[in-house]
C-alpha cells in the first residue's frame, strides 16, 4: 500500500512509529532528538497564542488608561487636554517596553498591517493579531463604561470633526509619521531600538496635542472601534479604518524605500 507523504515537523514521529514493524537489525533514532522535535512542534504552536495574548491585554491597557483618561477628564476636569495625551504617550512607551520583546507591542491593527505589508508579520499570524487587539479595546471600554459613573463611553469615541475627508487626510498623515517613527526606531538594526519606547510614546502624545482637535487623532483602528462598539456610535468610524491603515502601510513602505540596507 502507498504511504501517505509526512510534514516535516512529523518525520522524526512517522519514522518512529514505522520501525514498529520493521526489521529489529535496522537503526533506530535517538529518542532524545524524537522527544525534542516533539518538544519544538509545541513551542512554536504555542508561541502565536502568547503573542496573541500579549497583543490582547497591550491594547486593553491602552484603552482603559487612555480612554479613561478622557472619561476622568470630561467628568472631573483635572487631566486638562495636555494631560490625556501625555496619558496616552506614556503608556504607549510603557506598553512597548514590557511586552514589545514578547509580541513587538503593535497594540494597533494599523500598525500589524503595516508590519505584514512589508515581510515583518507572517500572514498566518496577522488576523490573530487583529482579533486580540479589538478584543482588547473592547473589553477594556466595556469595562470603563461599568466602572466610571455620571459619564459614558461615548465621550471617549472618536468621530470627525467637521468635514469627514479632512479627518480622513489628517489621519492618515499622523498615522504615517506614527509607522515611520516605528520603522525608524524599533525595526532598522542601525537606529537606536533601545529609544523606540521613548520615540512611538512621544510622537504619540505630540500628534494627539496637535491634531486631536482636528480628527480626534486615533491613529489606531482598535482604540476607535472598541470605545464605538460598547457605545453604539458607528458615526465615521470608517475614517478611522482607512486613515490609519493607509497611513501606517505608506508609511512603512517609504521607511523600506529610503532605509540603507
Amino acid at each position: 500500500m502507498e504511504k501517505q507523504s509526512k510534514t516535516p515537523s512529523s518525520v522524526a514521529v512517522y519514522y518512529l512509529e514505522e520501525q514498529q514493524y520493521a526489521s529489529p537489525h535496522k537503526n533506530m533514532p535517538n529518542m532524545e532528538d524524537v522527544k525534542a522535535t516533539k518538544a519544538n512542534n509545541i513551542f512554536r504552536e504555542s508561541t502565536i497564542y502568547k503573542k496573541a495574548a500579549a497583543e490582547l491585554v497591550a491594547t486593553f491597557i491602552l484603552v482603559f488608561a487612555g480612554c479613561g483618561g478622557i472619561m476622568v477628564e470630561a467628568r472631573d476636569n483635572v487631566l486638562t487636554y495636555v494631560g490625556v495625551n501625555a496619558v496616552f504617550g506614556l503608556v504607549i512607551m510603557a506598553i512597548i517596553y514590557s511586552l514589545g520583546h514578547i509580541s513587538g507591542a503593535h497594540i494597533n491593527p494599523a500598525v500589524s498591517l503595516a508590519f505584514s505589508a512589508v515581510g515583518k508579520l507572517s500572514v498566518k499570524e496577522l488576523p490573530i493579531y487583529i482579533v486580540s487587539q479589538i478584543a482588547g479595546a473592547t473589553a477594556a471600554a466595556a469595562l470603563l463604561n461599568e466602572i466610571i459613573t455620571n459619564t459614558s463611553i461615548n465621550v471617549s469615541v472618536t468621530v470627525p470633526v467637521g468635514n469627514p475627508f479632512a479627518s480622513l487626510v489628517v489621519e492618515f498623515i499622523i498615522t504615517f509619521i506614527l509607522a515611520l517613527v516605528i520603522f525608524g526606531t524599533a525595526t532598522d538594526p542601525k537606529a537606536h531600538g533601545r529609544m523606540a519606547g521613548v520615540a512611538v510614546g512621544g510622537i504619540a502624545a505630540c500628534n494627539g496635542l496637535f491634531a486631536g482637535t482636528l480628527s480626534g487623532c486615533s491613529m489606531n483602528p482598535a482604540r476607535s472601534v472598541g470605545p464605538a462598539l460598547i457605545a453604539g456610535n458607528y458615526n465615521g468610524v470608517w475614517v478611522y479604518i482607512v486613515g490609519p491603515v493607509s497611513g501606517a502601510i505608506c508609511g512603512a513602505w517609504f521607511y523600506k524605500a529610503i532605509s540603507i540596507q
